[in-house]
């Protein structure tokens, strides 16, 4: 595996402009372009990537971690605790990218085998398997004399009782037998190789392995060719009975055969859109989500004749991202990966009239099903802080000649804390989304 500096990584953000990445950091953008991660290849004028990008300038080894954007300290803050704050916005930007692939992979929504997160996911499981059980062992049970626990059946076969002065017969020497941990196997000796290796890497997020890593010492890499060592435990597979000894091995050999594609490729662990994970973590994390409301929606019907029964298409249905219950009242968020700090780099038009179409939707539902409260909507940005200065705070539909408003609804424009947001998706916590009153 090529190896990055274990040293902490640069940090870059993502949608950073391409130009200023290709002229900044050449090496890390050509990792990029080699490995078809950051979406550099195409006519789109910024990056996007987050997560981590380990490549080579020169002989030396450097790299990169994209934050999500809005995430990044302001140039204007302390230097040092820029630093110190960005690195910690690193580590758990890592942490989230790790789990959320891992879920997705579960949900056979992750795609590709080669996916740069699902590859995160395999080293995070592989990390907290040792931080949890430590090195793999097999036990043994060791016969001996005196020491243990007693097997008086061999006792009786193997060796010479006395009598004694009260006439019972007495053992000197009781045959017994002990259990003991073995870490002298070909699975303890491959994780503990990969471990190591992923030290080099990671080890400046991964901080529990490094509190860990004084275990790894003393243990020697297989001496069979490198090659063999995913075959050999694919092999070692069905002797395995334990859960953890198959889900250890598994990832092992997920490991091994991903890092024989990529030995002599650039390493990147992460995604070209985190727009999806924003919506997944704002899904888990925010209070009082409902499910179902999407399969109450109305559907597009295609009429040919008048006798002919209408058809409509799976694919072509409303789906509102999440839907949130405050009181008696129900808000349709949408979860929107912006800047949104202008008119041009806010949703466009396509965003806006679906959000009103849902609402209207969902207003027309309430009519039907005597629902008395209010329906709102709103879109919920990422941002640096929770403060309010020079945002939107809604969008308005208005006739721009006579300047009065249209009778569509309105939409909320939320701005929620990056980091915030991914601290609760990692600890599985609750936020609140502002109230609509």
């Amino acid at each position: 595996m090529a190896n990055a500096d274990s040293s902490i990584p640069t940090i870059l953000v993502d949608r950073m402009p391409k130009d200023l990445l290709i002229q900044s950091h050449p090496e890390i953008s050509q990792a990029m372009e080699k490995s078809k991660l950051g979406k550099l290849s195409n006519e789109q004028n910024n990056v996007q990537f987050c997560g981590l990008v380990c490549a080579h300038k020169g002989e030396d080894p450097t790299s990169a971690v994209f934050l999500p954007r809005k995430s990044k300290t302001s140039k204007d803050s302390d230097l040092d605790t820029a630093k110190d704050s960005d690195l910690d916005t690193a580590k758990v930007t890592m942490k989230v990218i790790a789990k959320y692939s891992l879920i997705a992979k579960r949900e056979d929504k992750s795609g590709q085998e080669d996916f740069g997160g699902n590859w995160l996911s395999i080293i995070k499981c592989i990390a907290d398997d040792f931080i949890e059980y430590g090195i793999y062992s097999e036990r043994h049970r060791i016969q001996g004399r005196n020491n243990g626990k007693p097997n008086w059946a061999r006792t009786i076969a193997r060796e010479t009782p006395l009598i004694g002065n009260t006439g019972n017969i007495v053992y000197p020497d009781i045959c017994t037998s002990r259990t003991q941990d073995n870490h002298d196997n070909f699975l303890a000796q491959i994780q503990a190789t990969v471990l190591k290796e992923i030290k080099v890497n990671h080890d400046w997020w991964l901080s529990d392995l490094t509190k860990e890593a004084a275990k790894l010492r003393g243990f020697q890499p297989p001496r069979i060719d490198r090659q063999l060592w995913a075959i050999k435990l694919k092999a070692l597979l069905p002797s395995l009975f334990s859960n953890r000894a198959i889900r250890l091995t598994t990832h092992l050999v997920k490991y091994l055969d991903r890092d024989s594609h990529n030995s002599n490729r650039p390493l990147l662990f992460g995604l070209d859109d985190f727009h999806n994970v924003w919506e997944k973590m704002l899904r888990d994390v925010l209070k009082n989500t409902e499910d179902g409301w999407n399969t109450r929606l109305p559907k597009p019907y295609f009429y040919r004749e008048v006798t002919a029964p209408p058809k409509t298409a799976p694919k072509k249905q409303m789906e509102m991202d999440i839907i949130v219950r405050q009181g008696d009242n129900l808000v349709i968020v949408d979860a929107k990966y912006y800047d949104a700090t202008s008119e041009t780099n806010s949703p466009p038009w396509p965003d806006i009239s679906k959000q009103l179409m849902y609402e209207l939707a969902m207003k027309d539902l309430q009519l039907k099903e005597g629902f008395l409260g209010e329906i709102r909507s709103c879109f919920v940005f990422p941002d640096f802080s929770e403060s309010s200065e020079d945002k939107f705070i809604r969008i308005k539909m208005e006739y721009s000649k006579s300047q009065f408003l249209s009778k569509l609804p309105e939409i909320n424009c939320y701005y929620m804390p990056v980091k915030k947001v991914m601290q609760a998706y990692l600890k599985n916590e609750k936020i609140d989304l502002p109230s609509i009153t």
